[in-house]
């Protein structure tokens, strides 16, 4: 679950990041460095429009580095996504406690794969640490 993961990290950096980011509806960066570009290049590789385009606009403004790294983060959450919905995989009860409200709010539990997953009604159940999110006992 990137989007708790994002949640989880920015809110231990003491800047917490808009989510919607990561569904195309957020404002702005979203506060991630060039937030608006690389979901602009997610989006794209998603799409599969203009791709090339995309990729270049993110190695112009971040480097060939960091290009090349979004590019590799997006191959890799495209395949686990899919091999996940794919074969049923549903969310662990950590990562499912921990993200009720972000998967609610952002609408997360409309989206396909969350078929794979039944949901029990409650609020959040906070972990302690990001690492503690893949508890179940968390």
């Amino acid at each position: 679950s990137h989007v708790s993961l994002l949640r989880a990290s920015s809110n231990a950096l003491g800047d917490p990041a808009d989510e919607t980011l990561a569904i195309g509806k957020g404002n702005d960066d979203g506060g991630v460095i060039a937030g608006a570009l690389l979901a602009s290049y997610a989006e794209a590789v998603h799409h599969d429009a203009d791709v090339v385009l995309a990729l270049k606009a993110v190695a112009d403004r971040l480097g060939a580095a960091a290009a090349q790294e979004a590019a590799m983060t997006c191959s890799a959450f495209n395949g686990l996504v899919r091999v996940a919905d794919g074969i049923g995989i549903q969310l662990d009860e950590g990562t499912e406690a921990n993200t009720r409200s972000a998967r609610v709010e952002l609408g997360l539990d409309q989206f396909g794969g969350a078929t794979n997953t039944e949901v029990p009604e409650g609020p959040d159940v906070e972990a302690g640490s990001v690492m503690a999110m893949f508890a179940a006992d968390s």
